[in-house]
């Protein structure tokens, strides 16, 4: 019974921290409505927006950052594009930046940086350019006239067109580059998704179907 609570209670513990500061903005701004301070209810109401704001942000960030082999050591996410099927998450495609002490050790031990340290459900990481496998095959038999998929996106609409998501063509391109040019590695996940670590762009692009 403890334990049950315990997980009921621990996704508050964890948003907590995050909106007190919220919290408290708005419990000000009422109290200034109340004293007819305007003004400053409005500047307040802004700023509670605002804190609102950059919480969600920084809790979606460490949600997705989760999702990462925490030897890569990735703090910061340039790009995100998800589609969902109900309230369940169907597909991602993430790029995050890589840290530089992180290159630094790729580029220097090469395929051997993953022999050691903590990868998760990551395993098998093989050097680019990536090499196709069934889990690139796109079931478009939904779909008429059949578009032709390359590159990344046959991987990320392998589960269906329906399924798919569909990033900027600008992510896409560096998403090809990295994927059919040597220099960067990649591993699966055995399951959905795929990871490409590129020492020389310093990126880390994260692709779930």
């Amino acid at each position: 019974m403890l334990l049950y609570i315990a997980v009921l209670a621990l996704p508050l513990l964890v948003l907590a921290p995050l909106l007190a500061v919220p919290v408290a903005l708005v419990v000000a701004g009422v109290y200034s409505y109340k004293r007819r301070v305007f003004r400053y209810f409005l500047l307040l109401l802004g700023g509670a927006l605002i804190a609102l704001y950059a919480a969600f942000t920084i809790w979606e960030t460490r949600s997705n950052l989760r999702a990462l082999p925490p030897a890569l050591d990735v703090e910061e996410m340039v790009y995100s594009k998800e589609t969902s099927w109900t309230s369940e998450t169907r597909g991602a495609f993430r790029v995050f930046v890589l840290p530089d002490h992180v290159a630094n050790a790729l580029a220097a031990k090469g395929l051997g940086f993953f022999s050691a340290g903590e990868f998760g459900r990551f395993g098998g990481w093989q050097p680019t350019p990536v090499v196709r496998n069934n889990f690139w095959d796109v079931d478009t038999s939904e779909w008429y006239p059949v578009p032709r998929l390359d590159g990344v996106l046959g991987f990320l609409c392998h589960r269906g067109l329906v399924f798919c998501v569909w990033p900027d063509d600008s992510a896409v391109d560096e998403a090809n580059a990295i994927a059919f040019s040597p220099g960067s590695y990649y591993a699966y996940d055995g399951q959905v998704s795929l990871i490409f670590v590129s020492p020389g762009q310093k990126r880390v692009i994260y692709i779930s179907q």
